[in-house]
Formats: C-alpha cells, sequence, structure tokens
C-alpha cells in the first residue's frame, strides 16, 4: 500500500489557498498543491521507504517517517521546515514507494504507482530507497533506470539521493549510480550502524491520537530516531545548499 502525506507551509503572510487533487490510484491519498497569491509554491517530493513515511497500523501510530517521537521530528519535515526558510511557500508530499524495493522483477512495473505524483512542477525530489531491496547486486542498475524515468517525467526537478542507513555494501552502490549520473549524493555514513542514531526497544513515539506509545518491535526499533531524522535531514539539506 503506498500512501502520500501533504506538509506544507506558508510564511510571511498568509494567503487564500488553491488546492486540486492529481489522479491517483484508489490506494494513493491525494496529492494536493497550494498556490498563493505570490506566486507559484516551491514543490518537494519525497520518494522513499517507512523511513520517510509510514502509514498508521497496529505497531506504528502515526503517518510519520518510523521511528521519529513525532511527526515534525522526521527528517521530511526537518527538509520542508528548511525549504520554507528559503521560499515563500512550499508544498511538500512524502511517500512510500517500498513496492519498488521488494519487487523481485521488473521494478518498472511499479513506476505506476508514483506516477500520480509526477510532474514538470516538481522542484526536488529526494530518493530514499534501497534498505528493503531484495536484489542488492542489481541495485545499481535499478536505481539508474528509477533516476531516469523520473527525470523525464519531472524535467525540471533537482534530484538527491540519499544513502542507505543501514548496509555498507548498499550504500556503495547508490554512490555508484549517482556519482555515474551526476546526482547529489546524501552521504550517511557518519551514522550508519550506530546504535545511537537509531530508535530502542522500550522508546516512546506519539501518535496522531496525541497519545504515547511504546515501541515493542526490535524492526521499528532499528530505525532512526530524533537524533538519525535530523542526521539524515542535514545530510540532504547540505547537498540542496549546493545546488544554489
Amino acid at each position: 500500500m503506498i500512501n502520500s502525506l501533504l506538509y506544507y507551509i506558508l510564511r510571511k503572510r498568509f494567503f487564500p489557498l488553491i488546492a486540486w487533487l492529481a489522479a491517483a490510484a484508489s490506494a494513493v491519498l491525494p496529492f494536493s498543491s497550494v498556490q498563493t497569491l505570490s506566486g507559484e509554491p516551491f514543490r518537494y517530493l519525497a520518494i522513499g521507504n517507512s523511513i520517510t513515511r509510514h502509514p498508521e497500523c497496529a505497531y506504528w501510530w502515526s503517518e510519520a517517517g518510523m521511528a521519529a517521537s513525532q511527526p515534525e521530528r522526521d527528517y521530511f519535515h526537518i527538509v520542508t521546515d528548511y525549504l520554507a526558510e528559503e521560499h515563500e511557500s512550499v508544498s511538500a508530499s512524502a511517500v512510500n514507494f517500498v513496492e519498488w524495493e521488494i519487487a523481485a522483477a521488473d521494478k518498472s512495473s511499479t513506476y505506476s504507482v508514483i506516477d500520480p505524483l509526477l510532474s514538470e512542477n516538481l522542484d526536488l525530489i529526494t530518493l530514499q530507497l534501497s534498505e528493503n531491496a531484495v536484489q542488492s547486486r542489481s541495485l545499481g542498475k535499478n536505481l539508474a533506470d528509477l533516476v531516469r524515468y523520473i527525470q523525464k517525467k519531472c524535467p525540471k526537478a533537482q534530484l538527491i539521493i540519499v544513502d542507505d542507513f543501514w548496509s555498507n555494501a548498499k550504500s556503495s552502490a547508490k554512490k555508484k549510480t549517482a556519482r555515474s549520473l551526476n546526482i547529489p549524493f546524501a552521504d550517511l555514513s557518519a551514522i550508519r550502524g550506530k546504535e545511537e542514531y537509531m530508535q530502542s526497544l522500550g522508546g516512546v513515539v506519539y501518535g496522531s491520537d496525541g497519545g504515547a506509545h511504546i515501541i515493542d518491535r526490535e524492526d521499528v526499533a532499528k530505525h532512526p530516531n530524533d537524533k538519525g531524522m535530523a542526521a539524515i535531514a542535514q545530510a540532504i539539506i547540505k547537498q540542496i545548499k549546493k545546488l544554489k
């Protein structure tokens, strides 16, 4: 199942909002855009896995990136906050594209899942995919194919490839692909595999219900904590600044 999350910020002054829905598959939440009287918003799309966004379920209690203590502390929201400091208005969306990661063959068959979110109007796209990849040997080629597809659909968007949070081997493949395609690479080598940047069993997070919840699954506990999310965000922001 794939979902999209809209998070937008208007700075300096408030204007009437004009929102519209893009065509989407039935399993995709509507992708909305925000427009102000001062001009078009800066449009950001984060494509990733559970680190980017995870739907609410029995063991995760919000739609934030797993395992931030609160939605505003996941990397997507931190990056969006930064963009809001740089632009008059920002329209941002995060989508979980795990289908691409776990597809054993013909990953291009999953592209239709994100098609409703791809647009010629996008300004920035971050790709945080690999942690769940089932064929790590072909990761580089598959990622390159995905990048080219996105570039064709979103010709003016700047792309940033985000490093793997857990695997050195996958990191190497992604970095090589980024270099070959001249795509900025958000390096996570300083935090990869370090427990201080991961959640923990017994960790407390806050759900969309406003209540505190205890992490009791090891797979959830392996995800980035607030410190890890902040580090991922700063690695992305570092690359955004180089694009200026």
